[in-house]
């Protein structure tokens, strides 16, 4: 009886241990593959949330710094910083870096083709008037 036990016993500890082995390999092959694909340099600044399904978000893609709202169902640019914000706002705190970036959307520019855009979303939620 205890030569079956431990039988059993060695047989489960190898099957554990070849599946570890191949845990292993399927990680250093996947780690493999991701290194050689094309990295982009995408870096969030900042997450504002507006609403439980609604957020802006500030995002450093390669040298431009964009403003980006983001719906349940769309993404839309918003509008581009200049490029030192981000240097500006890494020792400032979250509020102070979502007002800058509303008092920045609320002085834009932008062309108003549509009613139901998100930026006139953002400045009727702030009661930005144009």
């Amino acid at each position: 009886m205890d030569a079956n036990i431990l039988q059993s016993f060695t047989v489960l500890m190898f099957a554990v241990v070849v599946l570890a082995a191949i845990f292993f390999m399927l990680k250093k092959f996947a780690a493999k593959r991701n290194e050689n694909k094309a990295s982009i340099n995408l870096n969030v600044i900042s997450k504002i949330s507006l609403q439980p399904k609604n957020h802006l978000f500030v995002v450093k893609v390669g040298d431009k710094i964009l403003v980006l709202g983001v719906s349940e169902n769309n993404i839309n640019i918003l509008t581009e910083l200049e490029p030192n914000f981000a240097d500006n706002m890494q020792n400032k705190s979250q509020e102070t870096i979502k007002n800058e970036v509303i008092s920045k959307l609320a002085a834009t520019n932008m062309p108003q083709t549509a009613d139901l855009s998100f930026l006139n979303f953002i400045k009727s939620s702030f009661k930005f008037n144009n």
